[in-house]
This record gives C-alpha cells, structure tokens and sequence, in this order.
C-alpha cells in the first residue's frame, strides 16, 4: 500500500506502465542506469517502484520509454519522495519531478498525458 505522501502530484495521473532508466547526478562508477516500470504519470512527473532508495531533493537523470512517442524522453529530474512499500520488502515508491524537459519532448509527453487522461474519462462516463 503506498504512504499517504504518494498523493501530492499537483496534476491529474494516469497509468503508464512503461519503462524509465534512472541514475543519480553526478554518476558515480557504481550508479548505473536502474530500469524501473512507471506507475503513473502526470504533466510534472512521474511515480515508480525501485529497489534503489533516492534521497528526497537529489537529482536525477532519467529516460523515459513509452511506444507512443518517436523517441525516448530524456530529462533531469528531482526526486519529491522516496517511500518504502509496506507489501514489499527492500522496494520504494520514487516520486520525481521533471525540472529540465526540452520543449518538443515536454510537448510530446504532454500530449501523451493529455490523450490518457480523456480514455480515462471516457471510461468512466461509459
């Protein structure tokens, strides 16, 4: 179940179960690129589970891989909240928010989001 400090995002979510790859700024030798599957998105940013704890207000650089848009999304981000899964051991909630997004991807992701969250609403009225 996820902490009540999940539920912050100032923008409407939708789920997107794609890919990012996630590494700390500045990498070190041991910060890899970690793989994690999104959970939701929003305009601003996103929310993922990591085996990884990321400390709240570090930097981030993340790739974002979803099959709607032309090209990978890449961008830095600050990580808003890192909390533990109470159903998963060793496993956190990751909430990032974009800080420097280029205008077309920004653009791209945007209209993404934008697409989602009118099938969300359509499903609900149906």
């Amino acid at each position: 179940m996820e902490n009540t400090e999940s539920n912050k995002r100032r923008e409407n979510r939708v789920p997107d179960h794609h890919i990012v790859r996630v590494r700390q700024i500045p990498p070190s030798p041991k910060d890899k690129w970690d793989a994690c599957i999104i959970k939701n998105a929003s305009k601003t940013g996103i929310l993922f589970y990591s085996s990884v704890y990321y400390e709240p207000g570090s930097k981030v650089e993340i790739k974002i891989s979803n099959p709607v848009l032309p090209e990978d999304i890449a961008c830095h981000a600050v990580v808003a909240r890192c909390f533990a899964l109470a159903e998963m051991e060793a496993m956190y909630g990751v909430a990032l928010e974009f800080m420097d997004m280029g205008l077309s991807d920004k653009e791209a992701f945007e209209k993404t989001i934008e697409l989602f969250l009118k099938k969300k609403k359509k499903e609900e009225d149906a």
